[in-house]
């Protein structure tokens, strides 16, 4: 009977030990590189314990038997002999611990229970570095994910840059807001506002609420004015984007803040405008669109449906649907991928009672 419980709770206590500690030397790893952590998950079950370190969320639950470690992708450079060693943080730490076991084990060997209880925990953690190390995918919290291994087999051996696509779209909205007037520099907020505009821009709308949520925070901290603008830009687009107009305050507290940063941008005007043509100010909004010029057809589309609206609450039906029409015009040449407004258009459309064309 001892020696079942000894068995038992060694292999259990070793086990939650290890796939702590093997997660916090992801993290720890992290640090030392200088990669920002994004999220540490670990365990099953009921939170256990929940804090905000670093901008990182850290999470503990009640079993720790598995986990997860995610970090903010870095902007300046790919960074890829850094991210190697943050993967390989939890098998160094794991294989410190089966060190160390061995190290007490060769200590302690004539005491019997003492024994037995070390040697589980060195099968426990070779279990563990072997697992890590062995390059497959694995099921963590319901999603199949490369393990340590194979993401860092990945990253010597595929020599191409996957995070290229995804900083040069985060540059290339900075130049837009900025037009090369001030000397922008990445800083370690800027790369926790491109992952939250990235998946506010890119995900399900009903999924983006704590994006939205990170990218108010991140206006409170060392954010450049020129990053500010495309956070408060890029909400109140997204927002207006949808079949329902929803936070009209927030609506009109973000793109007053950001006309008043950016007073001569067109693309900031013209969300301005649109916000106070949904809050029927429509004489106002009509005044302020009318001095943004939109530089391609994505950014007309936006600007004469709301055009459209306006004139249609202003009780001008016919001019209404013409500007509406054009609208729909400047849509067509667009390539499908790039029609984010559909939404907006059936929502103005119904509105104008005017019949829309498949998306």
């Amino acid at each position: 009977m001892a020696f079942l419980l000894t068995v038992t709770l060694s292999f259990t206590i070793s086990l939650a030990v290890g796939v702590i500690l093997h997660e916090l030397g992801h993290v720890c790893a992290a640090w030392l590189v200088r990669l920002q952590v994004r999220e540490v998950r670990i365990g099953m079950g009921k939170t256990f314990f929940q804090k905000k370190l670093r901008h990182g969320d850290f999470v503990l639950k009640s079993f720790p038997i598995c986990g997860m470690v995610s970090t903010y992708l870095p902007l300046k450079s790919e960074r890829r002999l850094a991210t190697i060693f943050f993967c390989s943080g939890g098998i160094i730490m794991n294989t410190l611990l089966l060190i160390i076991s061995f190290i007490v084990l060769m200590e302690f060997r004539d005491t019997d229970i003492f024994n037995l209880a070390i040697s589980c925990s060195i099968a426990v953690q070779s279990a563990l570095i072997i697992r890590n190390s062995f390059p497959r995918k694995t099921i963590v919290y319901g999603k199949f994910i490369p393990n340590d291994g194979l993401a860092i087999s990945h990253l010597i051996f595929n020599r191409h840059d996957e995070t290229q696509l995804y900083r040069k779209i985060y540059f290339e909205n900075i130049k837009y807001i900025n037009n090369e007037e001030e000397n922008f520099q990445v800083n370690a907020a800027s790369e926790r506002a491109a992952y939250h505009l990235y998946w506010v821009q890119n995900g399900n709308f009903d999924q983006i609420a704590p994006h939205v949520h990170a990218l108010q925070s991140e206006l409170k901290n060392s954010i450049s004015k020129i990053e500010k603008v495309l956070i408060l830009e890029t909400l109140v687009t997204v927002f207006l984007s949808q079949p329902r107009v929803t936070k009209l305050d927030k609506l009109n507290s973000w793109s007053e803040t950001a006309l008043s940063l950016r007073p001569d941008l067109d693309a900031v005007k013209a969300t301005r405008a649109s916000v106070l043509i949904e809050s029927d100010k429509i004489e106002e909004g009509l005044k302020l669109l009318s001095t943004a010029e939109a530089p391609d057809a994505l950014n007309r589309t936006f600007m004469l449906a709301y055009e459209a609206l306006a004139y249609h609450k202003a009780n001008d039906r016919d001019k209404a649907k013409a500007f509406f029409r054009t609208a729909l015009t400047d849509y067509d040449r667009l390539f499908k991928d790039s029609r984010p407004y559909y939404p907006l258009l059936l929502r103005i459309g119904a509105q104008l009672e005017v019949e829309m064309p498949p998306a």
